[in-house]
């Protein structure tokens, strides 16, 4: 979540997650809450959240772990805006060692 107030904490952000269910509050605004667009869902235990800060910026920074890792999400949660999947490459170790990458 981009652009947000230098004032905003970590006290103005409330992220829900659990396997079936994903939900990010931001100065008691929904920016999306739903069920994650993926088939299994995430590894709740793996999942987090962090309020980047920089001088001229503040946004939240999610990082999903999926239970499919590899498989490709349109959205992070059903019903939002989908990106085109068929763009979406993973890191390979592999081809980062070979000097190969996208």
């Amino acid at each position: 979540v981009p652009n947000l107030s230098q004032e905003t904490t970590s006290k103005d952000v409330k992220f829900e997650c659990r396997k079936q269910h994903l939900a990010l509050t931001v100065n008691k605004m929904v920016v999306f809450k739903g069920v994650p667009f993926g088939s299994e869902g995430v590894r709740t235990d793996e999942t987090f959240w962090q309020l980047d800060r920089s001088p001229d910026a503040v946004c939240v920074v999610l990082e999903v772990a999926k239970f499919k890792a590899l498989e490709k999400w349109a959205c992070i949660v059903v019903g939002e805006p989908e990106v085109d999947v068929r763009k979406v490459t993973f890191f390979d170790p592999r081809s980062a060692a070979s000097g190969n990458l996208p």
